[in-house]
């Protein structure tokens, strides 16, 4: 087997992240977006993206495994995306981290409602499972938390299986 290219193991988590929801009828994001970089809010200015739910998808490392029995190479692929999602209440922003009853999930329930989501299951592969590694929230300060009003985000680690290639080397 070779390994699910990239591109469409970065296809199908958008997919599923732009299917996620709240409620019945109500997206858990307004936009998913792919980013080159860990910034989000140079990303949100660069994408130009004024929804309240965001998440940004970045590319980030590829790990491989490997075990050698005799001439038998198996070579495991892990591809790694940090997941960066951003919520925002303009009348009081702790409500964009834990959320509000009037409809503000906060980015600690978007974070729970992914990690759920894609623990364990396929993205339509025969291996592609998400593992998530590490998450926390970001810290926006100085001029960037002036020009992000109301906004809080979290960043998720994730790494997703990309499958098993096997190989016979000569001796």
């Amino acid at each position: 087997m070779s390994f699910i290219p990239t591109l469409d193991l970065l296809s199908a988590l958008k997919i599923r992240l732009a299917a996620l929801e709240l409620s019945p009828g109500v997206k858990a994001f307004e936009q998913v977006e792919y980013y080159s970089q860990p910034r989000l809010i140079q990303a949100l200015q660069d994408l130009r993206l004024f929804k309240n739910r965001v998440c940004l998808i970045v590319p980030d490392d590829d790990v491989y495994e490997h075990s050698l029995e005799g001439r038998v190479l198996d070579t495991h692929c892990l591809r790694s995306v940090i997941l960066l999602f951003a919520d925002r209440d303009v009348g009081r922003r702790q409500d964009a981290s834990t959320g509000d009853p009037s409809g503000t999930p906060g980015v600690i329930k978007l974070n729970q409602l992914v990690v759920d989501d894609l623990l364990g299951h396929s993205l339509g592969f025969d291996e592609g499972r998400g593992r998530p590694d590490v998450g926390g929230p970001i810290l926006i300060e100085g001029k960037d938390r002036e020009h992000s009003t109301g906004r809080e985000a979290w960043h998720l680690d994730l790494t997703i299986e990309a499958g098993t290639a096997i190989t016979t080397h000569d001796p």
